[in-house]
């Protein structure tokens, strides 16, 4: 009996570890789970090199990611990118929020 409850304290112990160094490589990689973000599609006809979680950059500031590529419909289409925009960011010239 005695043996099943320091098994079940290990257990717990080795849980709430798993937890925690989880929460941890979440918050140092930049976890992007609690990011809000508008979205924009944009249409290109090359998108060579281009990764789903790639960074969108605007004048060398990191502003959002890449969300989706979609493969075209057909030869000669575009191909659609869905790009996420950190929320509330204004990009025309002289707007201000």
């Amino acid at each position: 009996m005695a043996s099943l409850k320091e098994e079940i304290k290990a257990g717990i112990i080795i849980l709430t570890s798993l937890i925690l160094l989880s929460g941890f490589i979440i918050l140092i990689g930049g976890g992007h789970f609690f990011e809000k973000l508008d979205k924009y599609y944009v249409q290109v006809m090359d998108a060579a090199g281009l990764e789903v979680g790639a960074q969108v950059k605007l004048g060398g500031v990191r502003i959002g990611r890449v969300l989706n590529i979609s493969a075209p419909s057909g030869p000669g289409q575009p191909i659609t990118i869905e790009i996420g925009i950190k929320q509330g960011r204004s990009f025309i010239k002289g707007q201000r929020r």
